[in-house]
C-alpha cells in the first residue's frame, strides 16, 4: 500500500463512525481492514506489544486506567490460566459482574475524601471496601430507599470529593430522572477538582445510548465544566474468554444491528467505565516575592533537618497518599498548589519530610 492510501484511510478511519480508535482505547479492529481494504497491518504502527494511548473524543487525550482498555481480555491483569479471575462477590456473578466488581475494588483503593455512591442499591461491595480505609466517609443516595434522587440530591453545594455510579446511570431515565438535569446536580455537589466515577452496561438494558454502545453519545453528555480524565472498555473484547448475552434484552433485533455496526460479529455485552473532574476555578499563583520566600523556607526547613539527622524525605505510601489528597484539594492548580503560602509542584513538595499542606490536610 502506498504511503498516501495509507494516510488517507487513516484519516477515515479516525472518522466519527468506523472504527473505535479514535474513541477509545483500543487496537484496530477487523471491520477496518473490510472497510477500507487494507492489507492486514495497522497503518497507525501499533501491534499488541505496542497499543496506544488514544483519544476518547477528539482533542481529548486519555489516560488509561487499567482492566479491558487495551488489547480485550487477553491482556487484562484479571486473565489467569485462560479464565477471569476478578473478585467475586456472589457466586451467581456474571462476567461482567467481575469486571464491575475489579473496577470497585480499583475505584475504593484510589478514592479518598468524603464519597457519595448514588444509587448503591443491594450491592455493597465498593461500600464494604470504601469504609474500610481511614479518613473516608462514604454517603450513599438511593431514591428507593433515601430521600432524594440524581436530579434532587440532598446535601448543600460543594459536599463531595467523589461521586461514584456504579450501574445507575443507565436506569436514570426510568426512574424520571433526565441524564442532563443529573449531571449538573452531581456538578453542583461535588467540590471544585472532585471527580465523578462511573460505569455502564453496554448492548444490554436502561437508556437508548447504552442499549446501542453509544460511547461517543455518553461523552457528549458532558460540558465544559468537567474534564475527562479516563475511559476503559472491559469485556469489550473478550477473547479468549466466551461472549456474555446480556440477561436483560430489551428490542433483540435491533441491538443484534448496533452490534453489527460497531464491529462486534458475536453479540457480547460489556461495561464502559469513565471517570470525569469537575474544573476548579481559575486560581491565580502566588507572586514571584512570595514564590522565592516559600521556596527559601522549604529550603532551610530540609537544611535543618538534614544537619539533626532527622528524615528529609518521606515513603513512597506517604507521598502518593500526600499526592491523592492535593490531586482532590480545590487549591490544585495543573501540577501546581495556588494556596497563597505554597505554590509549590506537588510531586516534589509532598516528597519532603519538613513539609506540610498549607491548609492542614496533611
Amino acid at each position: 500500500m502506498k504511503d498516501d492510501q495509507a494516510f488517507t484511510k487513516t484519516a477515515l478511519c479516525l472518522s466519527k463512525e468506523f472504527c473505535t480508535l479514535c474513541r477509545s482505547n483500543n487496537l484496530f479492529r477487523e471491520r477496518c481492514i473490510e472497510k477500507f481494504d487494507w492489507d492486514g497491518t495497522c497503518p497507525h504502527g501499533y501491534t499488541a506489544d505496542n497499543l496506544p494511548r488514544r483519544a476518547a473524543s477528539p482533542g481529548v487525550v486519555v489516560q488509561d486506567i487499567g482492566g479491558c482498555c487495551q488489547g480485550g481480555c487477553r491482556n487484562c491483569e484479571h486473565l489467569k490460566d485462560e479464565k477471569c479471575a476478578a473478585p467475586r462477590g456472589r457466586a451467581s456473578d456474571s462476567p461482567i459482574r467481575l469486571c464491575i466488581n475489579a473496577i470497585a475494588h480499583k475505584w475504593a483503593a484510589s478514592l479518598t475524601g468524603r464519597v457519595l455512591e448514588l444509587g448503591y442499591g443491594t450491592n455493597r461491595m465498593f461500600r464494604t471496601l470504601i469504609t474500610r480505609k481511614r479518613g473516608v466517609e462514604w454517603v450513599g443516595v438511593d431514591p428507593r430507599y433515601d430521600d432524594g434522587a440524581s436530579t434532587d440530591i440532598p446535601y448543600p453545594d460543594a459536599s463531595f470529593d467523589a461521586v461514584v455510579l456504579i450501574q445507575c446511570l443507565e436506569h436514570w431515565q426510568e426512574l424520571g430522572c433526565g441524564l442532563a438535569e443529573g449531571l449538573a446536580e452531581i456538578l453542583r455537589v461535588l467540590k471544585p477538582g472532585g471527580q465523578l466515577l462511573f460505569n455502564v452496561p453496554m448492548f444490554s438494558h436502561g437508556h437508548e445510548l447504552f442499549v446501542t454502545g453509544d460511547v461517543a453519545g455518553i461523552l457528549d453528555l458532558f460540558d465544559d465544566s468537567w474534564e475527562l480524565e479516563s475511559t476503559a472498555e472491559w469485556r469489550k473484547h473478550y477473547e479468549p474468554l466466551e461472549p456474555h448475552v446480556a440477561w436483560r434484552r430489551r428490542a433483540l433485533e435491533q441491538i443484534k444491528r448496533h452490534y453489527a455496526a460497531a464491529g462486534q460479529a458475536e453479540p457480547s455485552a460489556w461495561v464502559f467505565e469513565a471517570v470525569f473532574r469537575k474544573k476548579a476555578a481559575a486560581a491565580s499563583m502566588p507572586g514571584l516575592g512570595k514564590l522565592a520566600a516559600n521556596f527559601s523556607g522549604a529550603v532551610k526547613r530540609a537544611a535543618a533537618a538534614t544537619i539533626k539527622g532527622d528524615e528529609v524525605l518521606v515513603n513512597s505510601l506517604t507521598k502518593d497518599s500526600r499526592l491523592a489528597i492535593c490531586n482532590m484539594c480545590e487549591m490544585r492548580v495543573g501540577s501546581r498548589c495556588s494556596h497563597p503560602d505554597c505554590g509549590c509542584f506537588l510531586a516534589a513538595k509532598t516528597k519532603f519530610a519538613t513539609e506540610e499542606c498549607p491548609l492542614g490536610l496533611w
